[in-house]
């Protein structure tokens, strides 16, 4: 019997490799920055190739997704894995929109003169698919702020 050596190619795979994918809802497009996070325990934040985030996470069993950014709503999602699972794919929806509001006094004079007060705010909405594209509507919220001027006790602020 004749001694030979045959050479064998081979490449060792992790099991547990998890991708998770994060893109705009409305326009697809891959965002980057985004923070993942697998039962509570931070991956890493999304590439600018693709909006990527690679993970080691158990098989056949269920696991929770959040995924966090600025500008986007924040996406939670219990999914399970099954052993042929290589990537999950998440799209996020923006939801800030900028507000201005302006303090007016009793008097209706606006109060410290032209000052305005900017902010970012979270809206609620709700997508409606009517055979077209997605349209959001509007939930209702209301807001309750307080503020006072520099300088006067808070009994002279109104």
């Amino acid at each position: 019997m004749e001694n030979t050596v045959k050479a064998v190619d081979y490449r060792l795979i992790r099991n547990d490799v998890f991708i998770v994918e994060v893109e705009d809802k409305d326009t697809r497009s891959a965002i980057s920055g985004a923070d993942v996070y697998i039962d509570g325990i931070f991956f890493g934040e999304t590439n600018a190739e693709g909006g990527k985030v690679t993970s080691f996470v158990e098989r056949e069993r269920s696991h929770t997704i959040r995924i966090t950014t600025d500008e986007y709503l924040a996406y939670s999602d219990d999914v399970y894995i099954a052993s042929d699972v290589l990537v999950y794919s998440a799209e996020l929806s923006k939801t800030l929109y900028p507000v201005t509001i302006s303090v007016y006094g009793l008097d209706k004079i606006p109060v410290g003169g032209e000052q305005q007060l900017s902010l970012m705010v979270r809206i609620p909405v709700q997508p409606m698919t009517m055979g077209g594209p997605v349209l959001y509507t509007w939930m209702p919220v209301s807001m309750r702020c307080r503020w006072q001027r520099k300088g006067l006790p808070r009994s002279q602020n109104r």
